[in-house]
């Protein structure tokens, strides 16, 4: 899951900036116990402004909502300038009305389901109650768990709760840190890059992770790596299995029940997510799925139970974990549950020495760069699915699958043999001194001539309007998509160059907006199930796609947190997928211009 932190928050938004954030958010008016009023109105003035995601029909809600409104009470009794706006996923407006009738807060209007929709969209919310929490004087996102913050912080206390570093979280200087041998504070980390990992001794995935994780750690610091640190977050149930699981690790930690555990763990966003639990679990071959009753229409997503259950195969259960990661995610079900075990944790984030977030996901990193050359392990533009999946589910994503285009090699000896083809017709032709409009693709010094061959009488004398090329240059442009065959600017090499080009312009108007990760991520599929890959051919399955293409990479935009929607673009050779091709399929997709189709089973 990729990671939801807080800690590189942009400069301060203008203030006459801030009401014309929140609008764009909520719409224009919001509704209150007197009526629909301007929502520069209502929220004029507000330090925190509280995203209430709730529905009468959930149990879980009609449980929270009291408990919510006593601390709406308290901080707002106390003098503070709190606010919150219920968002409903209520069925109909009866069902709304009676529901808001109980909550003495404000409420995005119930016919207001498109903003409804994309606060969802924007603020990843896959399973209600969830609250979240803005910073009314900048309209920066607080926290996206506002129900475990007030659950601890029930007064309103630290209230207006303001993001604090990974430093602070972790207890500032003088904070202390387990270690096998001298004592260690935060302090001793400063100027290092840090690994937090979150694990737990009863959960199978992280037992098989770890020992990859220590055997990467035990490289770097044999390579004389000294600016680094990692150190374990437990979710263990209690200390004598932390104490054991510790045991086998070589960094710092965090003992379980410790407060800073779990202001981390909401800081970044680390929180159960029962698909991604069943689905590493049934990779262990270890464990068997119970699908909830369908839920009603709008709701969010399954929960998941596990139980014990008989290894399968090994081919069996990598095929059914992947099923159920990838289709598990995007159709409207029951509220979340409890699971039948805890949920999994198992998370990697790695932290700059300045404190910033580097990558929220850095588990698949690990697979890739066992030594750590790479620590700490920046998120690259474009992930290679075979990598890992994280942030597909969660987030709008444009995957290119080009898994079945060659390296360009069997190109450069086609078009070699055009150029060879096209010397030998020019000796029989008297080249002219007209310009070619081929700029030379043919490689031939000056490009090869117009010639007065058939080909360039017939170009010259009929009129034609569209520039003349040489004959060589004619010929090397048709080698290029002949028989399937691409030379390497449009082999996977030139895929992947135009893919990242587009990505990387998407990352740096993010950064520039201060925004954590642009609004569309970028996945790339280069290999199959049989090189380690189960998760492309699970996305051509489930997006109807052709099987991999020689000659054409096929190219895909992933909304599963749109109720698992997805756009394809067409896509005739590898030549024509450019980075102006695919910015301008991106646009149109923010556009609206695409045509949405269904991701199915």
């Amino acid at each position: 899951t990729p990671i939801r932190s807080r800690t590189d928050q942009s400069p301060t938004t203008p203030p006459g900036s801030v009401m014309s954030t929140l609008t764009s958010l909520l719409g224009e008016t919001l509704q209150t116990k007197a009526g629909e009023k301007p929502t520069t109105e209502v929220l004029d003035g507000k330090e925190v402004v509280g995203l209430y995601f709730s529905a009468h029909w959930c149990g879980p809600c009609r449980s929270f909502t009291p408990k919510l409104a006593e601390s709406y009470a308290a901080i707002t009794g106390a003098g503070k300038s709190f606010e919150i706006v219920f968002v409903s996923s209520d069925r109909d407006a009866s069902s709304f009305d009676e529901y808001y009738n109980e909550q003495p807060w404000i409420s995005l209007p119930f016919a207001a389901r498109d903003v409804k929709a994309k606060l969802s969209k924007k603020f990843k919310v896959s399973g209600i109650p969830t609250l979240v929490l803005l910073d009314g004087k900048t309209g920066k996102t607080l926290s996206t768990d506002g129900r475990s913050l007030l659950s601890e912080d029930p007064k309103g206390d630290e209230f207006p709760w303001p993001a604090k570093g990974v430093h602070e979280l972790l207890g500032g200087e003088e904070g202390e840190l387990l270690s096998h041998e001298d004592d260690v504070t935060v302090a001793d980390l400063k100027g290092k890059s840090i690994a937090i990992y979150f694990s737990a001794h009863w959960c199978p995935p992280c037992k098989a992770f770890t020992p990859k994780l220590i055997e990467c750690y035990k490289a770097m610091k044999k390579a004389g790596r000294e600016d680094m640190e990692f150190i374990f977050v437990s979710s263990d149930k209690s200390t004598a299995e932390f104490s054991s699981y510790f045991g086998e690790m070589p960094w710092l930690a965090i003992p379980p029940g410790d407060k800073r555990g779990a202001a981390l763990s909401r800081h970044f966003g680390v929180e159960g997510i029962p698909v991604r639990a069943m689905a590493m679990a049934m990779e262990m071959g270890g464990a068997r799925a119970a699908r909830l009753p369908t839920a009603p229409r709008g709701t969010q997503r399954p929960c998941l139970s596990l139980a014990a259950a008989p290894p399968a195969s090994p081919q069996r259960t990598r095929r059914a974990a992947m099923r159920w990661q990838l289709t598990a995610a995007p159709w409207p079900l029951r509220p979340l549950r409890r699971p039948a075990v805890p949920p999994l944790t198992q998370t990697l984030v790695t932290i700059d020495a300045d404190g910033k977030t580097v990558n929220g996901a850095a588990r698949g990193a690990v697979g890739s760069d066992p030594e750590g050359v790479n620590f700490p392990w920046p998120r690259p533009p474009v992930v290679d699915l075979k990598d890992g999946p994280d942030g597909l589910n969660e987030s709008t994503s444009l995957v290119v699958l080009a898994e079945g285009l060659d390296d360009g090699a069997p190109g450069r000896r086609a078009t070699a043999r055009l150029r060879r083809l096209a010397r030998a017709k020019l000796r029989a032709s008297q080249p002219c001194h007209a310009p070619c409009a081929g700029d030379a693709a043919c490689g031939l010094p000056g490009g090869g001539g117009l010639g007065t061959g058939r080909r360039g009488v017939r170009a010259r004398h009929r009129g034609s309007k569209r520039p003349l090329t040489c004959i060589a240059c004619t010929l090397t442009t048709r080698a290029r998509t002949s028989r399937g065959r691409v030379p390497d600017a449009a082999g996977k090499k030139g895929v992947l160059a135009a893919t990242d080009a587009v990505a990387r312009a998407a990352l740096d108007k993010a950064k520039e907006a201060g925004d954590e990760e642009p609004d569309v991520l970028f996945f790339i599929g280069t290999a199959g199930a049989d090189d380690g890959d189960p998760i492309t051919p699970q996305i051509r399955k489930l997006a109807k796609l052709p099987e991999p293409s020689t000659s054409a990479p096929h190219v895909v935009l992933l909304d599963i947190p749109d109720q698992g929607g997805y756009y394809t673009m067409n896509v005739a050779s590898a030549a024509e997928l450019t980075q102006a091709a695919l910015q301008g399929f991106v646009d149109d997709f923010k556009a609206g211009k695409l045509d949405r189709q269904q991701l199915g089973g």
